[in-house]
């Protein structure tokens, strides 16, 4: 294994593991309901998983030190870009959620607060879709196609690992109750 490697796997793992237990011990009880995360907590864990991302790519993709260097400065930057548009994502879903608690709430002010979270997706699509032209001008064909097929895997891989953390399965999100 490659140094670099063996040490962003110790790094990765070592925060993993401090910011593992703080996080489990603040799970409120079974059935208690949770609030919506604020934004610095979200900001963390969003890090934390893109550490743990960033080590299972590692494993995955097997590059070359020239080429790993690359490959992760166009996976951060796509990090970085995606924590923008998450927190605007969260701003327009809260928003989304405010105007629907309204029991008052015209469809008017419903389409605004949806038209507004469209044009977040939309964004996110579009950075997807930069994120492998930008691999393209790092990787070969087939490293390419590695991650293609990869990528999908290391997501649901950390995603799980996150809900077992947390102390959920698969499936296990809260749903809005219906104002009326």
């Amino acid at each position: 294994m490659k140094k670099h490697t063996l040490t962003t796997l110790v790094l990765v793992l070592a925060a993993a593991i401090s910011f593992a237990a703080p996080a489990a011990a603040q799970n409120p009880p079974k059935g208690a309901k949770r609030p919506m995360m604020d934004e610095e907590t979200r900001e963390k864990l969003e890090r934390r998983v893109e550490q743990m991302i960033v080590w299972e790519l590692s494993e995955v993709m097997q590059l070359s030190a020239d080429k790993d260097e690359k490959f992760f400065t166009v996976m951060r930057e796509h990090f970085r870009a995606k924590r923008e548009l998450t927190a605007q994502q969260f701003a327009s879903m809260n928003a989304l959620q405010q105007v629907y608690q309204k029991k008052s709430a015209t469809d008017a002010e419903l389409r605004k607060a949806l038209d507004q979270l469209e044009a977040q997706f939309e964004k996110q699509l579009k950075l997807e879709m930069q994120l492998h032209k930008d691999l393209k001008k790092v990787l070969s064909a087939r490293e390419q196609a590695r991650f293609v097929i990869e990528w999908p895997r290391v997501q649901d891989k950390v995603r799980e690992a996150v809900m077992q953390r947390k102390g959920g399965g698969p499936g296990m999100r809260g749903g809005m109750k219906d104002p009326k």
